[in-house]
């Protein structure tokens, strides 16, 4: 299976989300995994084939509004009730792929890649929105 591919107008938030508020690092759309920079404050793509892009625990979301180098950004770091913009498989975790900033199931992950789980789904188009970053390659 491929990296998700969703529709930015169809990403949204439940009233029971977290959300923050922050300056985009590069150009990202909504609907794709970022992360916030311990060196600069900013959104960057999150990208699970680079440890260097892959933030940590509690600084890793998906973005709601696309924004270009420097430009606010809000994103969704919990959600009970996350809208991805795409059709998930539900029983398939949602993870951090390998294309930065792109979302995957957690079947497509290379064996090098960070374990970055974003989406865990309630139905095919809805779900649960909680990063759990792991340290290590899946290897």
């Amino acid at each position: 299976m491929a990296d998700y591919s969703p529709t930015a107008a169809n990403v949204s938030a439940s009233a029971q989300a977290t959300t923050v508020n922050g300056t985009a690092g590069a150009t990202v759309t909504a609907g794709q995994a970022v992360y916030k920079s311990s060196t600069d404050g900013e959104w960057y793509l999150l990208d699970a084939d680079d440890s260097s892009k892959i933030g940590t625990q509690g600084n890793i979301g998906i973005a709601l509004n696309g924004a270009a180098d420097g430009q606010p950004l809000r994103v969704c770091t919990f959600d009970p009730a996350f809208t991805p913009g795409f059709t998930m498989a539900v029983g398939t975790a949602v993870v951090g792929s390998g294309t930065a900033g792109a979302l995957a199931p957690a079947s497509d992950l290379a064996s090098s890649d960070y374990h970055i789980m974003l989406i865990h789904p309630k139905t095919t188009s809805v779900g649960y929105l909680y990063p759990i970053l792991s340290t290590n390659a899946i290897s």
